[in-house]
């Protein structure tokens, strides 16, 4: 029973944006973005970096089999509630590291020329409000209402994905005033989502 469980709602519409998303790059393949060098790296540093991915999707999807169980046989609406909202995040989290591993993105540059590691960034701007609503619920007790000021935790929601935007921009230009910049922002956003979070 999914009633009830808006974390596997919210997964599926993730879902279709991911799709069209990953049907946009595979059909425009944007040159000012793709076709970034091969990372020059030993061989066994790439066998290590593609293991490690290995071992986080499995962890993962450990992860959403104990989520799917809770969201499934709980007998709480609230917990059932956090445990959809924890299966979402988790099941993103597989899907781009999956993603990663099978190299379905174009692989795309950097403003230098370098490859950018843009996948994380795009999993972590889906996956911390997740778990922002998340800790909001944990601050009230189970008989309450779920989440018990929407408004400062649609707030808080709103600087990390500025935190994550901006992270993004830091990414994308590694070197020069612009890079310092986006970091700059980043950080500040990122104390004013701690600071809400507290």
């Amino acid at each position: 029973n999914i009633k009830g469980a808006p974390g596997v709602w919210c997964f599926f519409g993730w879902l279709v944006f991911f799709l069209v998303f990953w049907l946009y790059t595979k059909w425009t393949h944007p040159a000012e973005l793709c076709d970034a060098p091969t990372p020059i790296d030993s061989p066994i540093s790439m066998r290590l970096s593609l293991f490690c991915k290995i071992v986080a999707l499995c962890v993962f999807g450990i992860c959403i089999f104990l989520d799917l169980a809770s969201t499934l046989l709980q007998v709480s609406p609230k917990k059932r509630y956090l445990s959809s909202l924890v299966l979402c995040a988790n099941t993103i989290s597989f899907t781009v590291y999956a993603a990663m591993i099978w190299e379905i993105f174009p692989p795309w540059k950097d403003m230098d020329g370098g490859p950018l590691e843009w996948l994380h960034v795009f999993q972590w701007c889906f996956t911390t409000p997740c778990a922002i609503v998340i800790l909001s619920s944990l601050g009230a007790p189970m008989e309450d209402k779920y989440i018990p000021d929407w408004r400062l935790t649609l707030k808080v929601c709103i600087y990390d994905e500025l935190m994550c935007i901006a992270g993004f921009f830091g990414f994308l230009y590694p070197s020069g005033p612009i890079s310092w910049l986006a970091v700059s922002v980043s950080c500040v956003f990122y104390f004013l989502t701690m600071q809400g979070i507290h």
